[in-house]
């Protein structure tokens, strides 16, 4: 079979997917991240990394979490009530 490698996300998605999804090891994947990122010569690695994607959702009010996850690439609007 041929392989695309297309997963269906954006690859700065998976971090926060994944952080999100399992808080226990979310500080060893940020440690990851960043490191990776050091070691980086690409000029898009910051967004790439899911980083940026992440603090935008941590420092965001609980209460417009929904609204802020569901405007990444998701093509879903929250209306506001």
């Amino acid at each position: 079979m041929f392989q695309t490698g297309y997963t269906g996300f954006q690859h700065e998605v998976w971090l926060l997917a994944r952080c999100l999804a399992d808080q226990v090891r979310a500080q060893a994947w940020v440690d990851e991240a960043l490191a990776k990122l050091a070691k980086s010569t690409e000029k898009s690695a910051f967004y790439d990394s899911g980083l940026m994607q992440l603090a935008e959702v941590l420092t965001t009010p609980p209460e417009r979490r929904l609204r802020i996850l569901m405007g990444q690439d998701s093509g879903l609007f929250v209306y506001d009530e």
